[in-house]
């Protein structure tokens, strides 16, 4: 009588486990139930109570170890979201405009930054490739719009870092002011997820200036190998407005930005911000 009681008791302790097993988020490993199983023909009924006990430790722990990784999980989406926050600015403000340079891979630094005069550089040897965007491209340029518009005034630095968004990305800008020779770099971007698709964020970089007027600066990414033109074109205007044009297959040139910039900065919806 005390072993049809003692199976009786197994079969709901089984039946019970398999339910926990299938309906739970927290699965218990199936060698952790037959373990257990084994305890209970090897020692009896009277032994039950002890063998659920330690069932739901290990339920327990599973649960437990999950939670942790999902926090880690958490925080780790939380710092990517947040990875161009108030450390990095202060960073690129505070750092040597050389360190700076370096960090966006700018070529030629040393020749650029070390020259006394402007007229001993010869922008030849900067400009060594057979690309369409170089005859719109303008080498000495002096960041005309950050100087005159109140939104970006730098009268008395010759540093900034602006953030420009649209409902899919953040891009962060930084201008660099100093002595002869401009920089104009992208310092950061941050795409969202639109849709369950991704495509990687653009690399930092130098930017290439092709208008420089009191209302707007226009710009470019570098062009890509196999591409007649740059696959992304700016612009930011003297009222923060921001406009951003795609050219997937870098087959446009600027031209067409160029020749309807203003009725593009009236239609635009996305602003700027300095940072």
């Amino acid at each position: 009588m005390k072993n049809i009681k003692a199976h009786f008791v197994l079969l709901s302790l089984v039946i019970l486990i398999l339910n926990l097993n299938s309906t739970s988020a927290y699965a218990i490993p199936f060698g952790s139930i037959f373990k257990g199983i084994g305890k209970v023909f090897k020692k009896g009924a009277d032994e039950i109570t002890e063998v659920g006990t330690k069932t739901d430790d290990l339920k327990g722990i599973n649960k437990s170890e999950d939670l942790v990784a999902t926090d880690q999980n958490l925080v780790k989406v939380t710092e990517d979201a947040n990875y161009f926050g108030t450390n990095k600015i202060n960073e690129i403000k505070n750092a040597k405009q050389k360190s700076i340079l370096e960090d966006h891979n700018v070529q030629h630094i040393d020749k650029l930054v070390d020259a006394v005069d402007v007229s001993d550089i010869d922008i030849n040897e900067f400009i060594n490739e057979s690309l369409g965007i170089n005859a719109f491209r303008i080498f000495w340029w002096s960041g005309r719009v950050f100087r005159s518009s109140i939104n970006y005034n730098s009268s008395k630095e010759d540093r900034i870092i602006i953030k420009c968004s649209t409902p899919q990305q953040d891009f962060y800008f930084t201008a660099l002011l100093e002595k002869n020779k401009k920089w104009l770099l992208l310092s950061g971007n941050i795409k969202q997820n639109v849709n369950g698709t991704y495509s990687p964020p653009l690399k930092k970089q130098e930017l290439i200036v092709i208008r420089d007027l009191d209302q707007f600066i226009m710009f470019s990414s570098k062009t890509p190998k196999g591409k007649n033109f740059p696959t992304n074109y700016f612009l930011i205007a003297d009222n923060k407005k921001f406009v951003y044009e795609e050219n997937i297959f870098g087959t446009d040139s600027p031209e067409y930005l160029i020749n309807n910039a203003e009725n593009k900065i009236k239609q635009s919806n996305n602003f700027c911000n300095r940072l």
